[in-house]
């Protein structure tokens, strides 16, 4: 028994009935220096006094005094109806998590923690971005829901965040970006950009810790993976921004990939806004001579993206650019995180895709690629919630708008993906001319189970041109839905094997589960490969055990003949793993166990044991019991 966890457990309770709960609130996370080694935590200072934030790498829940580190506000500003205090937390520790509460004379807050990004370009990173969140407070609260349950490392918000940037809007935005919290206190942090909503770059500075004046700046993500730039359309694009822009640009050559984000879109897709010429030839001729691969836009309250382009008036070039698939930027946008939608009626030969929804950008960045989906944000509460060691899962219910190009937009590292082999020339003219076939076709498809995953080996020919495909899952062979998806850019004659892995449905309670390809063709009707059902145990098979009613506990008993290591793992009716434990090198003789279970639903789990090569799985009753 852990003697000094229920010591400091008790300690932390009544410590908290004798101090209450601080009078702090409308917390947020700020990126405005290094991502990896520091962080700015923000908050509403609503009475009280002396707020002190405690924080380490060690979770000690409410318990403020066992927290290692403490710092305290280092800017304070009465603005906008808020209170606003600022603690900048520097020299910590890449790819970490710091768990942390804060303290002021009338108690103490809840236990909230953030993670820093690597600090370099091995690790993916997962980005939200978007923006003009407005006055439509439903859409926006959806969207914020959203972002709790797909853990991004960081959202990039491209401003116009309040219809009236005032002292009744600002408290109501902050209280709906609590809603980007998950429900474990992890918090996104926060790039923010200006919009003409914020009628001044005050607004930015005193809410958002603004890293200058200017209200315009570099980050990078990741070490060389990614440098981003948040800009400021609402100022001169050119002069001293252009400059610095230009500067930065030429001294960060060596990232892998450059992203963008401000306000106003060059060329809007909506006829309700104008273009803006001064950002066409102060920016995108920066971005094209820089090879930026990523400009995201907002204010036009559309949807938008487009093929990679860049500045040009020749021959070919509509609205001051033309398409350019090998050197250009692709621009997506245009806001749509809750203010009133336009309709998109702008469209050019160059754009990739447009609508009018609700949604945001949900961005995957690593060393190969980067994959960019637009994820309409009105259904959150029938999304489920990503695990925080799978974030780049596809969650069950999450609504991709998938146009006729595909739900998926990819950049490709060039210096990383081998070059196409060139297509063979044809043979020679004997009697008749000979035109050589190419083959673009899956060769093989199988799927099957392999302890709590399920895999699907594909096998691809593909010597003309890149393959795309989704793979997808059904429950009753009828209705499918995409749970990843895949390209295959490399042309070769040789098969090119792949492996595709489904973490979540090998426990599910379900007596099989349906599995297809869809290919999408870079002209023409989608096809799809053949079905391929799996056969899955349904729960009702496995001998039941009772939780204790009362406790809340699992006791499990069992016998070892040899020093071997025993793990669990329990997961719920969805597939998705609740609890893991581990315990090594376990004598031999007997044993028993006991699982806390308190924090757990009524309802019926899987607990899977391995005690060394065997393993054993049962279905768990959790009752409503007494607490």
């Amino acid at each position: 028994m852990n003697f000094k966890y229920i010591i400091t457990s008790i300690f932390a309770i009544l410590l908290f009935c004798i101090v209450g709960e601080a009078k702090t609130d409308k917390y947020r996370c700020i990126i405005r220096d290094d991502p990896s080694t520091t962080m700015c935590i923000a908050w509403n200072q609503a009475s009280g006094s002396n707020p002190i934030l405690y924080y380490d790498e060690i979770d000690f829940g409410t318990d403020y005094n066992s927290y290692s580190r403490s710092e305290k506000p280092v800017k304070s500003v009465v603005a906008k109806g808020l209170n606003n205090k600022f603690v900048r937390l520097t020299n910590l520790m890449p790819n970490t998590q710091y768990f942390f509460v804060i303290k002021d004379s009338e108690g103490v807050s809840r236990r909230f923690y953030f993670k820093t990004i690597p600090d370099h370009q091995y690790e993916r990173l997962s980005i939200v971005a978007g923006g003009d969140s407005r006055n439509n407070r439903r859409a926006r609260k959806s969207a914020n829901t959203l972002v709790a349950k797909l853990k991004p490392h960081v959202v990039l918000f491209g401003g116009d965040m309040t219809g009236g940037d005032n002292s009744k809007q600002w408290p109501q935005w902050m209280d709906d970006w609590q809603l980007t919290i998950a429900s474990d206190g992890r918090m996104t942090p926060i790039v923010a950009a200006r919009g003409n909503h914020e009628y001044s770059n005050k607004t930015l500075l005193d809410l958002f810790d603004a890293p200058n004046a200017n209200v315009y700046y570099g980050l990078n993500f990741g070490g060389n993976l990614l440098r981003s730039y948040t800009l400021n359309s609402l100022i001169s694009a050119g002069g001293e921004q252009a400059s610095w822009l230009e500067s930065d640009l030429q001294n960060n050559q060596d990232v892998i990939w450059k992203f963008a984000q401000y306000h106003y879109p060059i060329r809007p897709h909506t006829a309700r806004k104008r273009n803006r010429e001064n950002l066409r030839s102060s920016w995108a001729t920066l971005f094209d001579q820089y090879k930026v691969n990523l400009v995201v836009e907002c204010d036009g309250h559309v949807v938008k993206s487009t093929w990679p382009i860049r500045p040009s008036t020749d021959e070919g070039s509509v609205n001051g650019f033309i398409r350019d698939d090998e050197n250009g930027t692709v621009y997506v946008g245009e806001g749509c995180w809750g203010a009133p939608l336009r309709e998109n009626n702008h469209d050019k030969p160059w754009t990739r895709g447009s609508g009018s929804f609700n949604q945001f950008k949900w961005i995957f960045v690593d060393t190969e690629k980067v994959e960019i989906r637009t994820i309409k944000t009105d259904n959150a509460e029938k999304v489920e919630e990503l695990s925080n060691y799978d974030i780049f899962n596809i969650p069950y219910g999450l609504d991709i708008w998938s146009p006729d190009n595909g739900p998926v937009i990819y950049l490709r590292n060039k210096n990383f993906v081998p070059a196409p082999a060139p297509m063979p020339a044809p043979p020679p003219v004997v009697v008749e001319e000979v035109v050589p076939v190419f083959i673009n076709e899956i060769a093989d498809f199988d799927v099957k189970v392999n302890q709590e995953l399920i895999e699907m080996d594909l096998s691809v020919i593909n010597e003309s041109q890149p393959m795309y495909f989704e793979i997808q899952r059904s429950t009753n062979g009828e209705f499918y839905r995409t749970i990843d998806t895949l390209a295959v850019n490399n042309i070769s004659k040789e098969s090119q094997k792949f492996r595709v892995l489904d973490k979540r449905a090998a426990y599910l309670n379900l007596s099989g589960m349906y599995y297809r390809i869809k290919q999408i063709p870079k002209e023409g009707a989608p096809t799809y490969s053949e079905v391929k059902k799996i056969e899955l145990t349904p729960w009702e098979n496995y001998e039941a055990e009772d939780v204790n009613p009362k406790y809340k506990a699992y006791r499990f008993q069992y016998s070892i003949d040899e020093s071997v290591d025993v793990g669990l793992k329990i997961f719920n009716s969805k597939g998705r793993e609740e609890k893991s434990k581990r315990f090594t090198k376990q004598e031999a003789g007997d044993h028993t166990r006991i699982i806390n279970m308190k924090d757990f639903l009524p309802g019926v789990y899987l607990i899977k044991l391995n005690i060394g090569d065997k393993t054993i799985i049962r279905r768990l009753i959790v009752p409503e019991g007494d607490s």
